[in-house]
């Protein structure tokens, strides 16, 4: 008699996104306990300077980008050799990752240039706008395309490693030119639950979950989402309750 093989070693053997899936998870886990002792993060962000920008730049890269590539990391996984997938996951990641904290990193430093002249509810209006334009588009379509394509690899040695990294960074690369509108959208509106409507467009996008013909409608919801949530953080500040000094991340 043959006795079935432990979840866990199903997983191992089947399932090796879950590296992308633990790491998502523990960047949704960092940004979220603040909003235990302090709901205001909700609807804003706190504000951070220097280091921590970069700080918080890798955690919404975690939280929001990470769920994107896990159909990538699945596929890398399985076109590597047994002995380097997870270690050919981590390179990819890294690259993938990386190129997102840089970018997050450089979105949040001009939004912080900005939301002090325009407002946030100004600038989320106008970020709403690029962004359901921009959801009917043939170049966001094209880069949505390119975000799932993959190529061959180098399977052994330190070019393999090189390979991987590479192809986060190319894959990070095509989704940062189909994402961005919504990326500068929802920093600007600030506060978890845009991140979470913002996240959980992203995915149903890039997973086909949403057709085209059907991501502007999606798109413009997501956007009035923001609004509000842009409002209510804007009412609440008017009625003077305390609310987290705000760079649009």
């Amino acid at each position: 008699m043959t006795l079935a093989p432990h979840p866990l070693t199903r997983v191992h053997w089947h399932h090796p996104e879950w590296v992308a899936m633990v790491v998502a998870a523990s960047g949704w886990l960092a940004v979220s306990v603040p909003a235990a002792t302090e709901p205001a993060l909700l609807l804003r962000s706190v504000h951070a300077s220097g280091v921590a920008v970069l700080a918080h730049a890798a955690l919404m890269a975690a939280a929001m980008m990470g769920p994107l590539v896990l159909a990538n990391v699945h596929d890398l996984a399985g076109s590597s050799l047994w002995r380097r997938r997870y270690r050919a996951v981590l390179a990819y990641l890294a690259g993938y990752l990386g190129l997102w904290t840089v970018v997050g990193a450089a979105m949040m430093l001009a939004l912080d240039a900005v939301l002090p002249i325009t407002g946030p509810v100004p600038l989320v209006v106008v970020l709403g706008a690029v962004v359901v334009l921009f959801a009917g588009s043939a170049a966001h379509r094209r880069h949505l395309r390119r975000c799932s394509a993959t190529r061959p690899l180098v399977l052994t040695g330190w070019r393999a490693d090189r390979d991987c990294v590479e192809e986060g960074i190319r894959t990070g690369w095509q989704c940062v030119q189909a994402s961005w509108p919504v990326m500068l959208a929802v920093m600007a509106s600030g506060g978890l639950l845009v991140l979470a409507a913002g996240t959980a467009y992203l995915f149903a996008e890039r997973s086909g979950r949403i057709r085209d013909q059907r991501l502007t409608p999606w798109a413009l919801a997501l956007v009035e989402a923001a609004v509000l949530a842009a409002l209510a953080a804007h009412a609440l500040s008017m009625s003077g309750v305390p609310l987290p000094a705000h760079t649009g991340h």
